[in-house]
Parts: structure tokens; sequence; C-alpha cells
């Protein structure tokens, strides 16, 4: 499994993540908490599988700026991928090109976490393609990204984006934070069937 996972360190600068951070805490009133997505697609509140807050910014003009710097990065941290995981270019020519879905900031606090879930689990997200993900602080104990599997934990540090597919068989998980907060920022890449005959 972790073939298919990429680390990009120090991937964002440090200027880029303090901004996201103060989006997501300046903006307390636009959260969304605890929020998962269940089988048959509809969102619903699981404080016994997340505990964290969601800012979703995709289509919201006051937010129009961080959502084009993260679409940026994800699309520098796509490219690298490729270079990175040759496996991929059969499933990538096969499509025309691709979109990312949205943009959601995440917050998990002290005690935070997501439990086991896999990113592909409905009708309406089955066809997400990759996960590109933000890490945006340091968390010196908890907060790490562990998918069933693999050998490693992926570690909370500060500019960091995470590359791995978005499939039912990446079981993954976002382990408590201890020793601190999460800040977190996530993107997924879809095919893009617009110009389909």
């Amino acid at each position: 499994m972790d073939y298919f996972i990429d680390e990009y360190e120090n991937f964002l600068p440090k200027h880029l993540c303090k901004f996201l951070r103060e989006t997501i805490d300046q903006n307390e009133d636009k959260w969304k908490s605890n929020l998962t997505m269940n089988h048959e697609g509809h969102v619903e509140k699981d404080s016994s599988t997340k505990l964290a807050a969601d800012l979703y910014i995709t289509g919201r003009p006051e937010f129009k700026e961080q959502e084009k710097i993260i679409n940026e990065y994800a699309e520098k941290a796509f490219v690298k991928y490729l270079k990175n995981n040759e496996i991929f270019d059969a499933a990538v020519s096969a499509y025309q090109g691709f979109r990312f879905e949205g943009v959601k900031l995440r917050k998990y606090p002290v005690g935070g976490y997501f439990d086991w879930h896999t990113d592909t689990c409905s009708a309406n997200t089955l066809d997400r393609f990759i996960v590109i993900a933000f890490y945006l602080n340091d968390v010196e104990e908890g907060g790490d990204t562990q998918i069933a599997g693999a050998t490693k934990t992926i570690k909370c540090k500060e500019g960091k984006i995470a590359v791995f597919p978005a499939s039912w068989m990446l079981l993954h998980k976002s382990n408590e934070c201890i020793s601190g907060p999460k800040y977190y920022a996530i993107t997924f890449l879809k095919p893009d069937f617009t110009d389909e005959v």
C-alpha cells in the first residue's frame, strides 16, 4: 500500500499555512461540525465517527482567493504524483481531463479525530480519483493519518501535502489529536466527463 501514498514535505509555504489557519479560525460561524456521508450519499452528524469542524469554501465569493491557491498547489502535487507513480499513466490517459470536486478546510480540536472511513462511500463520491490532503500545522502527538495496509502513518507537519488514491480499498483515519489541534484542507480530483458525446 505504501507505493500508492506520496508525501511532499514543505510543499506549502509557511505564510500560506498561516493564512489558511486564520481563515478557519476567523469563520467559526460558518463551520459544519462532525458531518459524515452515509452510503446513501446523505450528510449526517455523527460525533462517534468524526470530531472535527469543516469549512466549505468552494463557490463562496469570500473564499475565492483561498480556493484558487489550494487548487493551484493541488494541481502541482498531482503532477508530481503522476511523475512518481507511472502506473497511473494508463488510468489518467483514459480521461480527457480532471476537475477538483471542491475544497474543505478542517479543524480537529484537541481530542478530535475521524475514525476509519473511505472517501468513496456513496454514488455521489464513487468518481473521486485522488485525495490531496494539506497539513497546515505541526501536531507533535496524535493527528496523524493512518491508512489500512500501510506501514507508516502520515505525520501532521506544517506545509506537507499527501496524495493517495480515493478508493474503497484505502480505508484511513485521522488519529486523535493529543498535543494540540490539527488544521487541514482536502480536495479530490475527479474525471471530467463534461465533454463526452
